[in-house]
């Protein structure tokens, strides 16, 4: 971080309990963060990060963002004095999607996500484009 300390991040990943791949995209999103060739934020998307363990899926990507189905969910925490906690949550995203949020913006693509209704929980959901 800018003053220093060390930055860990977890992600959070709503599923359907019948999904077993979610705890694949779950370690590929980690693989994505622990080889540093993604830039770990808010808005940030890791391309193919479901395609890559569920190729017949709809949803192929996934977009990070602050938590938001558990409100109570602390988004940063101080673990140590050296060590800062952020949590982002990983949403399943659709290759339209993606190009949606590439245009206009992840925040639009969330709001879009919102309005229609999207089971985020489903990674084989249609598109909301």
């Amino acid at each position: 971080s800018e003053d220093g300390k060390e930055l860990c991040t977890e992600f959070v990943l709503a599923a359907r309990t019948t999904a077993r791949e979610a705890a694949d995209v779950a370690d590929a999103c980690a693989l994505a963060a622990s080889n540093g060739t993604f830039h770990i934020a808010p808005g940030a998307v890791i391309p193919d990060a479901v395609k890559f363990v569920a190729p017949n899926l709809r949803c192929e990507h996934i977009l990070l963002v602050p938590p938001f189905l558990w409100p109570e969910l602390e988004v940063v925490r101080d673990l140590s004095d050296d060590v800062v906690l952020t949590r982002l949550q990983a949403v399943p995203i659709t290759r339209g999607e993606l190009q949606f949020a590439a245009e206009k913006g992840a925040d639009a693509l969330m709001e879009r996500l919102e309005s229609r209704g999207a089971d985020v929980s489903n990674f084989d959901r249609p598109s909301v484009v």
